[in-house]
Protein backbone atom coordinates (compact mmCIF):
# COMPACT_ATOMS: atom_id res chain seq x y z
CA UNK A 1 0.00 0.00 0.00
CA UNK A 2 2.71 2.07 1.03
CA UNK A 3 4.46 1.63 -2.09
CA UNK A 4 1.66 2.35 -4.35
CA UNK A 5 1.59 5.70 -2.55
CA UNK A 6 4.87 6.60 -3.59
CA UNK A 7 4.41 5.90 -7.08
CA UNK A 8 0.97 7.84 -6.85
CA UNK A 9 2.21 11.08 -5.49
CA UNK A 10 5.65 10.56 -8.34
CA UNK A 11 3.09 10.06 -11.00
CA UNK A 12 1.19 13.48 -9.88
CA UNK A 13 4.22 15.24 -9.52
CA UNK A 14 5.22 13.95 -12.85
CA UNK A 15 2.09 15.40 -14.31
CA UNK A 16 2.02 18.59 -12.52
CA UNK A 17 5.59 19.55 -13.79
CA UNK A 18 4.04 21.35 -17.36
CA UNK A 19 1.86 23.44 -15.31
CA UNK A 20 4.09 24.89 -12.88
CA UNK A 21 4.54 27.30 -15.42
CA UNK A 22 5.63 30.16 -12.96
CA UNK A 23 8.95 28.37 -11.44
CA UNK A 24 10.07 27.62 -15.09
CA UNK A 25 8.37 29.00 -18.30
CA UNK A 26 7.24 32.17 -16.29
CA UNK A 27 9.61 34.33 -14.20
CA UNK A 28 7.74 36.69 -11.93
CA UNK A 29 7.89 39.10 -9.78
CA UNK A 30 5.53 39.81 -6.75
CA UNK A 31 3.20 37.39 -8.17
CA UNK A 32 1.70 39.93 -10.41
CA UNK A 33 4.47 41.09 -12.57
CA UNK A 34 5.77 39.20 -15.48
CA UNK A 35 9.39 39.68 -16.09
CA UNK A 36 10.25 36.78 -18.51
CA UNK A 37 9.50 34.33 -20.78
CA UNK A 38 11.76 31.53 -20.43
CA UNK A 39 9.73 28.93 -22.25
CA UNK A 40 9.81 27.81 -26.18
CA UNK A 41 6.05 26.88 -26.90
CA UNK A 42 4.13 27.88 -29.65
CA UNK A 43 0.92 28.63 -28.18
CA UNK A 44 1.04 30.72 -24.74
CA UNK A 45 -1.50 31.95 -22.55
CA UNK A 46 -0.63 34.05 -19.97
CA UNK A 47 -2.29 33.32 -16.04
CA UNK A 48 -5.23 35.61 -15.16
CA UNK A 49 -3.32 36.75 -12.19
CA UNK A 50 -0.85 38.76 -14.09
CA UNK A 51 -1.31 42.36 -13.94
CA UNK A 52 1.98 43.56 -16.20
CA UNK A 53 4.30 41.86 -18.39
CA UNK A 54 8.21 43.88 -18.17
CA UNK A 55 10.21 45.17 -20.36
CA UNK A 56 11.18 42.77 -23.19
CA UNK A 57 9.48 39.68 -21.28
CA UNK A 58 8.94 38.01 -24.81
CA UNK A 59 11.59 39.69 -26.71
CA UNK A 60 12.82 37.70 -29.59
CA UNK A 61 10.71 34.34 -28.56
CA UNK A 62 11.05 32.88 -32.05
CA UNK A 63 9.21 29.82 -31.23
CA UNK A 64 5.95 31.86 -30.03
CA UNK A 65 3.43 32.09 -32.65
CA UNK A 66 0.08 32.67 -30.26
CA UNK A 67 -0.37 34.87 -27.24
CA UNK A 68 -2.98 35.58 -25.32
CA UNK A 69 -3.30 38.35 -22.71
CA UNK A 70 -5.68 38.43 -20.04
CA UNK A 71 -8.13 40.89 -19.01
CA UNK A 72 -6.27 41.36 -15.62
CA UNK A 73 -3.16 43.03 -17.64
CA UNK A 74 -3.05 46.73 -17.68
CA UNK A 75 0.40 47.45 -18.25
CA UNK A 76 3.00 46.09 -21.23
CA UNK A 77 6.36 47.13 -21.02
CA UNK A 78 9.01 48.56 -23.49
CA UNK A 79 9.83 46.02 -26.50
CA UNK A 80 7.76 43.30 -24.61
CA UNK A 81 6.89 41.33 -27.60
CA UNK A 82 9.42 43.15 -30.22
CA UNK A 83 11.08 40.55 -32.91
CA UNK A 84 8.60 37.49 -32.09
CA UNK A 85 8.93 36.84 -36.00
CA UNK A 86 6.68 34.18 -35.86
CA UNK A 87 4.17 35.29 -33.51
CA UNK A 88 0.76 35.44 -36.09
CA UNK A 89 -1.58 35.73 -33.29
CA UNK A 90 -2.33 38.07 -30.65
CA UNK A 91 -5.28 38.06 -28.37
CA UNK A 92 -5.97 40.65 -26.25
CA UNK A 93 -8.17 41.12 -23.86
CA UNK A 94 -9.44 44.29 -22.57
CA UNK A 95 -8.20 45.64 -19.57
CA UNK A 96 -4.75 46.77 -21.06
CA UNK A 97 -4.84 50.84 -21.23
CA UNK A 98 -1.46 51.44 -23.48
CA UNK A 99 -0.21 49.42 -26.07
CA UNK A 100 3.90 50.82 -25.09
CA UNK A 101 7.05 51.66 -26.89
CA UNK A 102 8.22 49.04 -29.53
CA UNK A 103 5.76 46.48 -28.06
CA UNK A 104 5.38 44.49 -31.21
CA UNK A 105 8.33 46.37 -33.40
CA UNK A 106 9.17 43.84 -35.73
CA UNK A 107 6.49 41.23 -34.92
CA UNK A 108 6.50 40.11 -38.91
CA UNK A 109 4.16 38.00 -38.77
CA UNK A 110 1.58 39.50 -37.33
CA UNK A 111 -0.63 40.26 -40.01
CA UNK A 112 -3.72 42.01 -37.67
CA UNK A 113 -4.98 42.33 -34.15
CA UNK A 114 -7.58 43.54 -32.34
CA UNK A 115 -7.55 46.54 -29.91
CA UNK A 116 -9.37 46.58 -26.93
CA UNK A 117 -11.38 49.38 -26.15
CA UNK A 118 -9.41 49.65 -22.84
CA UNK A 119 -6.71 50.82 -24.88
CA UNK A 120 -6.20 54.65 -25.42
CA UNK A 121 -2.79 55.58 -26.40
CA UNK A 122 -0.19 53.59 -28.65
CA UNK A 123 3.16 54.13 -28.02
CA UNK A 124 6.22 54.99 -29.91
CA UNK A 125 7.30 52.36 -32.59
CA UNK A 126 4.65 49.99 -30.93
CA UNK A 127 3.87 48.20 -34.40
CA UNK A 128 7.02 49.59 -36.54
CA UNK A 129 8.18 46.61 -38.89
CA UNK A 130 5.30 44.74 -37.86
CA UNK A 131 3.01 42.62 -40.73
CA UNK A 132 0.12 43.95 -40.08
CA UNK A 133 -1.91 44.45 -43.24
CA UNK A 134 -5.03 46.46 -42.10
CA UNK A 135 -5.95 47.97 -38.53
CA UNK A 136 -8.77 49.37 -36.69
CA UNK A 137 -8.27 51.68 -34.19
CA UNK A 138 -11.00 52.02 -31.60
CA UNK A 139 -12.44 54.85 -30.45
CA UNK A 140 -11.08 54.81 -27.10
CA UNK A 141 -7.73 55.47 -28.61
CA UNK A 142 -6.48 59.56 -28.08
CA UNK A 143 -2.95 59.65 -29.50
CA UNK A 144 -1.13 57.95 -31.95
CA UNK A 145 2.59 57.88 -30.81
CA UNK A 146 5.95 58.59 -33.05
CA UNK A 147 7.01 55.85 -35.43
CA UNK A 148 3.70 53.76 -34.36
CA UNK A 149 3.41 52.13 -37.89
CA UNK A 150 6.51 53.15 -39.34
CA UNK A 151 7.85 50.55 -41.72
CA UNK A 152 4.80 48.47 -41.52
CA UNK A 153 5.15 47.94 -45.28
CA UNK A 154 2.60 45.60 -45.97
CA UNK A 155 -0.26 47.95 -44.59
CA UNK A 156 -2.78 48.50 -46.90
CA UNK A 157 -5.54 50.34 -44.64
CA UNK A 158 -6.22 52.00 -41.28
CA UNK A 159 -9.37 53.61 -39.84
CA UNK A 160 -8.30 56.08 -37.57
CA UNK A 161 -11.37 56.93 -35.04
CA UNK A 162 -12.30 61.01 -34.20
CA UNK A 163 -11.22 60.71 -31.01
CA UNK A 164 -7.51 60.59 -31.94
CA UNK A 165 -6.19 63.82 -31.55
CA UNK A 166 -2.33 63.69 -31.89
CA UNK A 167 -0.48 61.78 -34.65
CA UNK A 168 3.18 61.38 -33.97
CA UNK A 169 6.12 62.05 -36.05
CA UNK A 170 6.99 59.82 -38.36
CA UNK A 171 3.81 57.56 -37.50
CA UNK A 172 3.22 56.04 -40.49
CA UNK A 173 6.54 56.75 -42.54
CA UNK A 174 7.25 53.57 -44.86
CA UNK A 175 3.87 52.13 -44.98
CA UNK A 176 4.63 51.50 -48.28
CA UNK A 177 1.11 49.94 -49.42
CA UNK A 178 -0.95 52.19 -47.49
CA UNK A 179 -3.15 53.85 -50.61
CA UNK A 180 -4.83 56.06 -48.66
CA UNK A 181 -5.68 58.05 -45.52
CA UNK A 182 -8.58 59.55 -43.61
CA UNK A 183 -7.85 62.52 -40.65
CA UNK A 184 -10.69 62.52 -38.74
CA UNK A 185 -12.15 65.81 -37.08
CA UNK A 186 -10.46 65.22 -33.82
CA UNK A 187 -7.08 65.58 -34.84
CA UNK A 188 -5.38 69.00 -34.01
CA UNK A 189 -1.92 67.47 -34.44
CA UNK A 190 0.47 65.45 -37.00
CA UNK A 191 4.01 65.50 -36.38
CA UNK A 192 7.06 65.53 -38.54
CA UNK A 193 6.90 63.41 -41.73
CA UNK A 194 4.28 61.11 -40.58
CA UNK A 195 3.05 60.18 -44.34
CA UNK A 196 6.97 60.34 -45.74
CA UNK A 197 7.77 57.42 -47.69
CA UNK A 198 4.53 56.08 -48.02
CA UNK A 199 5.21 55.37 -51.92
CA UNK A 200 1.07 53.88 -52.91
CA UNK A 201 -0.38 56.72 -51.30
CA UNK A 202 -2.75 58.98 -53.58
CA UNK A 203 -4.44 60.66 -51.08
CA UNK A 204 -5.02 62.14 -47.94
CA UNK A 205 -8.74 63.25 -47.07
CA UNK A 206 -9.34 65.66 -43.83
CA UNK A 207 -12.92 65.41 -42.31
CA UNK A 208 -14.16 69.08 -43.20
CA UNK A 209 -15.19 69.73 -39.81
CA UNK A 210 -11.57 69.15 -38.79
CA UNK A 211 -9.88 72.84 -37.28
CA UNK A 212 -6.50 72.45 -37.87
CA UNK A 213 -5.91 70.69 -41.04
CA UNK A 214 -7.50 70.24 -44.55
CA UNK A 215 -6.96 68.29 -47.59
CA UNK A 216 -7.38 69.36 -51.59
CA UNK A 217 -6.83 67.24 -54.40
CA UNK A 218 -5.69 64.78 -52.06
CA UNK A 219 -2.87 67.21 -50.69
CA UNK A 220 -2.63 67.42 -46.73
CA UNK A 221 -2.41 71.51 -45.78
CA UNK A 222 -3.22 73.24 -42.48
CA UNK A 223 -6.49 74.77 -42.28
CA UNK A 224 -6.03 77.80 -43.83
CA UNK A 225 -3.82 76.42 -46.91
CA UNK A 226 -0.57 78.36 -45.65
CA UNK A 227 1.22 75.41 -44.98
CA UNK A 228 2.10 72.11 -47.21
CA UNK A 229 2.72 69.45 -45.01
CA UNK A 230 2.55 65.94 -47.52
CA UNK A 231 1.77 65.34 -51.35
CA UNK A 232 1.36 62.04 -52.08
CA UNK A 233 4.28 59.99 -53.14
CA UNK A 234 1.74 58.32 -55.40
CA UNK A 235 -0.59 60.74 -57.24
CA UNK A 236 0.04 60.35 -60.77
CA UNK A 237 -0.04 63.94 -62.11
CA UNK A 238 2.89 65.03 -63.76
CA UNK A 239 2.81 68.51 -63.09
CA UNK A 240 1.64 70.56 -60.02
CA UNK A 241 1.23 73.89 -59.24
CA UNK A 242 1.34 74.67 -55.26
CA UNK A 243 -1.83 77.01 -54.57
CA UNK A 244 -1.49 80.77 -53.71
CA UNK A 245 -1.23 82.00 -50.01
CA UNK A 246 1.04 78.91 -49.20
CA UNK A 247 4.22 79.85 -46.93
CA UNK A 248 5.36 76.95 -45.55
CA UNK A 249 6.51 73.69 -47.46
CA UNK A 250 7.05 71.06 -44.72
CA UNK A 251 9.86 68.57 -44.26
CA UNK A 252 9.73 65.89 -46.68
CA UNK A 253 6.23 67.28 -47.96
CA UNK A 254 7.37 65.87 -51.86
CA UNK A 255 9.20 62.97 -50.92
CA UNK A 256 9.33 60.08 -53.30
CA UNK A 257 6.78 61.97 -55.81
CA UNK A 258 8.37 60.09 -58.93
CA UNK A 259 5.34 61.21 -60.88
CA UNK A 260 6.18 64.84 -60.87
CA UNK A 261 8.13 66.52 -63.67
CA UNK A 262 7.52 70.00 -62.58
CA UNK A 263 6.47 72.04 -59.58
CA UNK A 264 5.09 75.61 -59.58
CA UNK A 265 6.12 77.55 -56.30
CA UNK A 266 4.16 80.75 -56.02
CA UNK A 267 4.74 83.86 -54.85
CA UNK A 268 3.96 83.72 -51.41
CA UNK A 269 6.47 80.58 -50.59
CA UNK A 270 8.98 81.83 -47.84
CA UNK A 271 10.00 78.46 -46.20
CA UNK A 272 11.24 75.39 -47.90
CA UNK A 273 12.11 73.23 -45.10
CA UNK A 274 14.67 69.71 -44.67
CA UNK A 275 14.47 67.58 -47.53
CA UNK A 276 10.97 68.82 -48.58
CA UNK A 277 11.62 67.20 -52.61
CA UNK A 278 13.93 64.28 -51.15
CA UNK A 279 14.07 61.29 -54.22
CA UNK A 280 11.58 63.28 -56.90
CA UNK A 281 13.02 61.19 -59.35
CA UNK A 282 11.33 62.70 -62.63
CA UNK A 283 12.01 66.65 -61.54
CA UNK A 284 13.80 68.30 -63.79
CA UNK A 285 13.72 71.88 -62.64
CA UNK A 286 12.68 74.24 -60.10
CA UNK A 287 12.53 77.51 -59.68
CA UNK A 288 13.19 79.51 -56.45
CA UNK A 289 10.76 82.61 -56.52
CA UNK A 290 11.70 86.04 -54.94
CA UNK A 291 9.75 85.48 -51.82
CA UNK A 292 11.46 82.53 -50.23
CA UNK A 293 13.88 83.11 -46.85
CA UNK A 294 14.43 79.88 -46.07
CA UNK A 295 15.85 76.91 -47.60
CA UNK A 296 17.01 73.65 -45.59
CA UNK A 297 19.54 71.14 -45.85
CA UNK A 298 19.05 68.15 -48.81
CA UNK A 299 16.01 70.17 -50.25
CA UNK A 300 16.51 68.29 -53.44
CA UNK A 301 18.69 65.63 -53.11
CA UNK A 302 18.30 62.33 -54.65
CA UNK A 303 16.62 64.25 -57.65
CA UNK A 304 18.50 62.44 -59.82
CA UNK A 305 16.59 63.79 -63.03
CA UNK A 306 17.05 67.51 -61.51
CA UNK A 307 19.92 69.69 -63.82
CA UNK A 308 18.25 72.97 -62.73
CA UNK A 309 17.84 75.33 -59.90
CA UNK A 310 16.64 78.66 -60.58
CA UNK A 311 16.43 81.56 -58.56
CA UNK A 312 14.67 84.69 -59.27
CA UNK A 313 17.01 87.55 -59.15
CA UNK A 314 14.79 89.29 -56.97
CA UNK A 315 15.22 87.23 -54.01
CA UNK A 316 17.04 88.87 -51.38
CA UNK A 317 18.68 85.58 -50.02
CA UNK A 318 19.56 83.09 -52.80
CA UNK A 319 20.87 83.13 -56.23
CA UNK A 320 21.71 80.52 -58.83
CA UNK A 321 24.74 80.04 -61.37
CA UNK A 322 24.82 77.64 -63.77
CA UNK A 323 21.51 75.88 -62.14
CA UNK A 324 23.55 75.21 -58.74
CA UNK A 325 21.84 76.99 -55.88
CA UNK A 326 23.90 79.84 -53.80
CA UNK A 327 23.46 82.13 -51.49
CA UNK A 328 22.67 85.40 -52.08
CA UNK A 329 26.57 86.67 -52.53
CA UNK A 330 27.57 83.87 -53.68
CA UNK A 331 30.35 82.73 -50.69
CA UNK A 332 28.03 79.09 -49.29
CA UNK A 333 27.04 76.52 -52.29
CA UNK A 334 23.80 75.30 -50.80
CA UNK A 335 22.65 72.79 -53.39
CA UNK A 336 24.13 71.05 -56.51
CA UNK A 337 21.49 69.54 -58.61
CA UNK A 338 21.59 65.66 -58.55
CA UNK A 339 21.16 65.28 -62.07
CA UNK A 340 23.98 67.17 -63.42
CA UNK A 341 26.63 64.97 -65.08
CA UNK A 342 30.63 65.01 -65.27
CA UNK A 343 32.96 67.30 -63.26
CA UNK A 344 32.30 70.67 -61.60
CA UNK A 345 34.58 73.31 -60.34
CA UNK A 346 33.20 75.39 -57.90
CA UNK A 347 33.44 79.13 -58.57
CA UNK A 348 36.06 81.11 -56.35
CA UNK A 349 34.70 83.34 -53.53
CA UNK A 350 32.85 80.18 -52.00
CA UNK A 351 33.91 79.70 -48.54
CA UNK A 352 31.48 77.03 -47.30
CA UNK A 353 30.15 74.00 -49.24
CA UNK A 354 26.91 73.38 -46.88
CA UNK A 355 25.42 70.49 -45.41
CA UNK A 356 24.34 67.59 -48.14
CA UNK A 357 25.17 69.97 -51.34
CA UNK A 358 26.18 67.36 -53.17
CA UNK A 359 24.49 64.35 -51.00
CA UNK A 360 23.75 61.88 -53.60
CA UNK A 361 24.88 63.39 -56.82
CA UNK A 362 26.08 59.58 -58.51
CA UNK A 363 26.70 61.89 -62.39
CA UNK A 364 29.13 63.89 -60.41
CA UNK A 365 33.11 62.60 -61.50
CA UNK A 366 35.55 65.63 -60.22
CA UNK A 367 34.75 68.55 -58.34
CA UNK A 368 37.50 71.54 -57.95
CA UNK A 369 37.20 73.18 -54.74
CA UNK A 370 39.11 76.44 -54.65
CA UNK A 371 41.38 77.84 -52.15
CA UNK A 372 38.88 80.09 -50.89
CA UNK A 373 36.61 77.22 -49.05
CA UNK A 374 37.42 77.15 -45.48
CA UNK A 375 34.78 75.10 -44.42
CA UNK A 376 32.69 71.51 -45.76
CA UNK A 377 29.81 70.74 -43.89
CA UNK A 378 28.15 67.53 -42.85
CA UNK A 379 26.98 65.16 -45.89
CA UNK A 380 28.65 67.96 -48.34
CA UNK A 381 29.21 64.69 -50.67
CA UNK A 382 27.54 61.83 -48.95
CA UNK A 383 26.64 59.41 -51.13
CA UNK A 384 28.78 60.36 -54.61
CA UNK A 385 29.39 57.04 -55.70
CA UNK A 386 31.25 57.91 -58.75
CA UNK A 387 33.31 61.18 -57.43
CA UNK A 388 36.96 59.39 -58.32
CA UNK A 389 39.01 62.14 -57.33
CA UNK A 390 38.58 64.95 -55.06
CA UNK A 391 41.50 67.57 -53.68
CA UNK A 392 41.16 69.76 -50.74
CA UNK A 393 42.76 72.69 -50.77
CA UNK A 394 45.27 74.51 -47.96
CA UNK A 395 42.50 76.32 -46.97
CA UNK A 396 39.98 74.37 -45.92
CA UNK A 397 40.24 74.48 -41.72
CA UNK A 398 37.55 71.93 -40.97
CA UNK A 399 35.56 68.79 -42.38
CA UNK A 400 32.38 67.71 -41.24
CA UNK A 401 30.71 64.49 -40.17
CA UNK A 402 30.08 61.95 -43.38
CA UNK A 403 31.02 64.35 -45.72
CA UNK A 404 32.41 61.82 -48.18
CA UNK A 405 30.80 59.14 -46.62
CA UNK A 406 30.18 55.76 -49.41
CA UNK A 407 32.28 57.82 -51.45
CA UNK A 408 33.04 54.33 -53.02
CA UNK A 409 35.15 55.07 -56.23
CA UNK A 410 37.31 57.58 -54.35
CA UNK A 411 41.00 55.77 -54.35
CA UNK A 412 43.17 58.21 -52.66
CA UNK A 413 42.74 61.43 -50.46
CA UNK A 414 44.82 63.88 -48.77
CA UNK A 415 43.94 66.28 -45.68
CA UNK A 416 46.24 69.15 -45.72
CA UNK A 417 47.42 70.54 -42.73
CA UNK A 418 45.52 73.20 -42.43
CA UNK A 419 42.51 70.45 -41.43
CA UNK A 420 42.23 71.08 -37.26
CA UNK A 421 39.21 68.77 -37.05
CA UNK A 422 37.78 66.00 -39.23
CA UNK A 423 34.12 64.67 -38.20
CA UNK A 424 33.05 61.24 -37.63
CA UNK A 425 32.51 59.09 -40.42
CA UNK A 426 34.12 61.42 -42.71
CA UNK A 427 34.83 58.57 -45.24
CA UNK A 428 33.30 55.84 -43.63
CA UNK A 429 31.68 53.73 -46.46
CA UNK A 430 34.31 54.95 -48.81
CA UNK A 431 35.16 50.89 -49.90
CA UNK A 432 37.85 51.92 -52.29
CA UNK A 433 40.00 54.02 -50.49
CA UNK A 434 43.50 52.98 -50.16
CA UNK A 435 45.22 55.32 -49.60
CA UNK A 436 45.40 58.59 -46.99
CA UNK A 437 47.69 61.24 -46.34
CA UNK A 438 46.59 63.36 -42.72
CA UNK A 439 48.87 65.29 -40.56
CA UNK A 440 49.00 63.99 -36.81
CA UNK A 441 47.86 67.41 -35.70
CA UNK A 442 44.41 66.77 -37.03
CA UNK A 443 41.85 66.02 -34.62
CA UNK A 444 39.85 63.04 -35.92
CA UNK A 445 36.25 61.80 -35.12
CA UNK A 446 35.45 58.03 -34.95
CA UNK A 447 35.07 55.76 -37.73
CA UNK A 448 36.80 58.55 -40.48
CA UNK A 449 38.15 56.42 -42.63
CA UNK A 450 37.70 52.49 -43.36
CA UNK A 451 39.66 50.08 -41.90
CA UNK A 452 41.29 49.06 -45.43
CA UNK A 453 43.08 52.76 -46.05
CA UNK A 454 46.56 53.06 -45.74
CA UNK A 455 47.38 56.08 -43.20
CA UNK A 456 50.68 57.94 -43.99
CA UNK A 457 51.32 61.04 -41.88
CA UNK A 458 52.41 64.10 -43.47
CA UNK A 459 54.37 65.37 -40.58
Amino acid sequence: MKRKLILTALLCVTLCVPLALFGQDFQMMNGTTLLRYNGNAANVIIPANVTSIYDRAFAECNSLKSITIPASVTSIGEYAFAGCENLANVTLLAGVRSIGYGTFEGCSSLTSITIPTSVTFIGDKAFSRSGLTSITIPSSVTSISDSAFRNCSSLRSITIPSSVTSIGDWAFTDCTSLTSITIPSGVNSIGKCAFAGCDSLTSITVDIQNSMYSSLNGVLFNKNRTVLFAYPASKQERTYAIPAGVAYIEDYAFTSCNSLTSVTLPASVTSIEDRAFFYCGSLTGITIPASVTVIGMEVFAGCSSLNSITVDSRNSEYSSVEGVLFNKNKTVLIAYPSGKQGSYTIPAGVTEIWLGAFTLCNGLTNVTIPASVTVIESYAFYYCRNLISITIPSSVTAIGSFAFSNCTSLTSVTIPSSVTFLGSGAFYGCSSLASVTISRRTRIGTDVFPSSARITYSD
